[in-house]
């Protein structure tokens, strides 16, 4: 396994300096600024933490290379080349400026400042109220009464398009609850929104993978001949497909990965023993096809089109087809006798874990390549007892498309 175990330092190594590399960039995407004068400059737009977007923008024009501060006063708006952008807005009781994201550009607007929701209507900006509650006492009893006075503010404004009003006692208030109320409405009064830049709810990824996988097999206590390194690795291809599922709204870097690969290994071991009156020989054949099932989670550690990620999880390995048989040779002063060594059925199924490392690259807005480098462990290859007659370990160079 020493070659292996070299293989994949070479892999993780080349994974965590693509990391560090991409990590080490500034966050800087293509995007513009609007002057309180009118004028539109194009250039980049520093991503950082998202509480920032909504109190600062710091830009790069394309002449200059320097990055500037812009604070909320002192332009009209900014955004990015994929279509989301930031207005400026005053408080009008505090006359504080700050940055609202524009969720819904249309003939009533939805924006959104990291913590309430505004609407607009003929350039007049209205902050839709959050809800309270209120607590009375009855008896010495608290009693809470929960107070939604935003649905009166929607009511009013939606009130000539009954189809659409009559959702707004069952909105939450949220960023996408409020995002599909106004997306409809737009609609309802022949408007339909400029933008529609909601986050799904729940998004899924089509995967296809194939590679190479070097597989070990150790036999243990019942064959105490065979000890580590008695078995020649099985070197296979592999492959097979697998879907990730992820909730955007709830995390754009966060998935459930499900995956099917088939393998086929064989294993061929000898081993040797030398005592004062004889001699051993043994010999063991296995042959192996199988349906891994991993699933778990996988954790993108950069939104950019070029992003390294981790993952981990529980496999479970169908044994499909498979067959075992080994033989004992004993040499004894000129005399050979050989015999059968007795082989534990197979299980059905045995699990175990796995960990990956690797990295995906975007092609198109809608599939990216990947590339992985993974180890497996699982045990209770063969036997009746207890996970202790066999266990695996391979490591897989796998590559993919996501769609």
């Amino acid at each position: 396994m020493r070659n292996v175990e070299i293989r994949l330092f070479i892999v993780i190594l080349f994974i965590f300096t693509q990391a560090g590399q991409s990590f080490g960039q500034k966050k800087l995407f293509k995007g513009f600024i609007v002057l309180h004068a009118g004028d539109t400059v194009l250039g980049y737009v520093k991503k950082g933490k998202t509480s920032t977007l909504f109190s600062e923008c710091n830009f790069q024009d394309t002449i200059t290379k320097k990055i500037r501060l812009y604070l909320p006063y002192e332009i009209k708006s900014y955004g990015f080349e994929d279509g989301k952008s930031y207005e400026s807005i005053k408080d009008e009781r505090s006359g504080v400026f700050f940055l609202a994201e524009q969720v819904i550009v249309g003939a009533v607007s939805l924006l959104y400042n990291g913590d309430a929701l505004y609407f607009k209507k003929g350039g007049v900006l209205t902050k839709l109220p959050k809800p309270y509650e209120k607590i009375s006492y009855y008896n010495g009893t608290p009693i809470g009464k929960k107070f939604t006075p935003h649905t009166d503010t929607l009511r009013t404004l939606m009130g000539n398009c009954p189809e659409v009003s009559k959702y707004i006692s069952k909105v939450f208030y949220s960023y996408s609850s409020f995002h599909d109320l106004f997306q409809k409405y737009n609609t309802c009064i022949g408007s339909p929104p400029q933008k529609f830049d909601k986050k799904l709810k729940a998004k899924i990824e089509y995967k296809i993978l194939a590679g190479v996988t070097e597989s070990h097999l150790r036999l243990t206590d019942y064959f105490p001949e065979y000890g580590d390194g008695n078995f020649s690795n099985s070197r296979k291809f592999t492959g097979g497909g697998g879907l990730n599922f992820s909730s955007p709204r709830l995390s754009e870097q966060l998935k459930v990965s499900i995956e099917a690969l088939w393998i086929s290994n064989f294993y061929h071991g000898r081993s040797k023993r030398i005592s004062s009156t004889y001699t051993s020989y043994y010999e063991f054949f296995t042959d192996v096809s199988s349906l891994k099932v991993p699933i778990g989670l996988q954790y993108d550690l950069s939104k950019k089109a070029f992003s390294p990620f981790i993952s981990g999880g529980v496999v479970t390995e169908f044994l499909i087809k498979k067959s075992a048989n080994g033989t004992k040779e004993v040499e004894s002063f000129g005399t050979v006798t050989t015999e059968n060594i007795t082989v534990h059925s197979f299980r059905k199924s045995v699990n175990g874990f796995w960990l990956a490392l690797g990295v995906t690259k975007k092609i198109s807005p809608k599939s990216s390549v990947l590339a992985q480098c993974r180890a497996e462990k699982s045990v209770g290859y063969f036997g009746p007892g207890a996970n202790k007659f066999a266990d695996v370990t391979s490591i897989s160079v796998l590559l993919g498309l996501q769609f």
